[in-house]
């Protein structure tokens, strides 16, 4: 488990981060979101103890980070997919890290077929590309077999095949009851693999719930529905007060309800249904519309928006 309470991080006269509470819990894939320089990485950093707070605590399965006798057993972090020598090849950059905690050569073979760099693991990590170098941060994340796994955009650099082997990697990661927290910026996949989302925004937390919770929350229970009794239901749901738009004799949009509650209507009413669709917004349309006042670099095309004061937080 990560928990981190209050967290409060300066850089000089910058806040980076500002008041970040939040939990990331066993079995669950939590992943961390916002965006540049939303305090994502200072707040990783923090809770593996490479930045101090300001004020505020983080903790790993209940103790200070920076008290645990054996870290890297305790947790498994990607924080830049390059920190390597560049001359070692890969099977002998995981033996140097396992030796430094106790870990033997077979679990280093183990992490490299599981990473998928068995055939390069003789290689120079200086010519691997920068998917190849994500796959290596990755192995050596898991090397000490930890309970609790912490990526910062584990996906960048990787091909398709690549970001489905990490989607499967950290959902089997969590079904073994490890904590895994992922911080990334392609909205899509985390859609596809986070199960609680944390977002954040200026230093603070903008939202703290299930991926389910905040994607219906947000959608406005809008159902679409083709049915030949498309008159009867909007009849019969028009006198429950949901909002119906009929757009053609045989199709609805229904608004305030659920694709549950409409199917469950036609049944009792005997009314054949081809089609029932919940519409719900995408990932990164909600994305886009909570961090809206929390984005810290505008592109200049963002025409409608005066600069913001950078925060001086490198946080990707």
């Amino acid at each position: 488990m990560i928990e981190v309470d209050d967290l409060v991080k300066h850089y000089g006269t910058t806040r980076a981060v500002d008041g970040m509470t939040f939990t990331a819990r066993p079995g669950v894939v939590t992943g961390f979101l916002g965006p540049n320089g939303a305090g994502k990485s200072t707040t990783m950093r923090a809770v593996l103890g490479l930045d101090t707070p300001t004020s505020g605590t983080t903790r790993v399965n209940g103790k200070d980070y920076r008290s645990s006798a054996a870290p890297l057993a305790e947790v498994g972090a990607l924080l830049d997919g390059r920190a390597f020598d560049r001359s070692r090849t890969a099977r002998a950059h995981l033996r140097s890290v396992g030796a430094a905690v106790g870990v033997g050569k077979r679990r280093v073979e183990e992490v490299l077929d599981l990473a998928g760099l068995t055939s390069v693991a003789d290689r120079p990590a200086g010519q691997f590309s920068l998917g190849m170098g994500q796959r290596l941060g990755i192995a050596t994340s898991l090397l000490a077999d930890p309970p609790v796994v912490m990526l910062d955009e584990p996906v960048n650099g990787l091909d398709p095949d690549g970001i489905t082997w990490i989607r499967t990697l950290t959902r089997q990661l969590a079904d073994e009851g490890r904590t895994v927290l992922i911080s990334s910026h392609l909205m899509s996949e985390m859609e596809q693999t986070a199960d609680h989302l944390v977002i954040v925004g200026g230093g603070r937390v903008i939202t703290d719930e299930p991926m389910d919770d905040l994607i219906a929350r947000t959608s406005g229970g809008a159902v679409h529905v083709v049915s030949p009794g498309a008159s009867v239901l909007a009849e019969a749901l028009g006198a429950q007060g949901i909002e119906v738009e009929q757009d053609r004799s045989d199709h609805l949009l229904l608004h305030g309800t659920t694709a549950a509650h409409v199917g469950d209507l036609a049944r009792d009413l005997g009314v054949a249904v081809h089609e029932l669709t919940p519409r719900r917004k995408s990932l990164e349309q909600i994305f886009m519309e909570l961090t809206a006042d929390a984005v810290t670099y505008r592109s200049h095309t963002d025409t409608d928006a005066a600069p913001a004061e950078p925060t001086g937080d490198s946080d990707a």
